[in-house]
């Protein structure tokens, strides 16, 4: 049997996941892009190209699920982009990345 999922989880969860609407991707602010995407923004874009697939074994509904769902955990850990983990990797700090 399936647990019920309670309205005040589903709010909590959805309250969450809307701070990946100002959790702007960090590749773009090191790089001091004027605008940068958000988190959010980029996953709707991800959604929607994963949506639009072709290919006819990859199932494009799943696909855009995943587009959706593949950053969530930014809403809690933040947003890091691969440079800038190989930058803490060989200790320089990422701040000072574009100066």
């Amino acid at each position: 049997t399936e647990t019920p999922v309670e309205a005040k989880q589903v709010i909590q969860f959805l309250r969450c996941a809307g701070k990946l609407k100002i959790e702007k991707r960090t590749g773009w602010v090191l790089r001091k892009v004027p605008v940068p995407e958000s988190v959010s923004d980029h996953s709707w874009r991800v959604a929607l190209c994963s949506y639009l697939i072709t290919d006819r074994n990859i199932n494009p509904v799943k696909a855009s699920q995943l587009g959706i769902l593949h950053d969530l955990a930014e809403a809690i850990v933040g947003t890091l982009c691969v440079f800038m983990m190989l930058m803490l990797e060989v200790g320089i700090e990422p701040t000072t990345f574009g100066s």
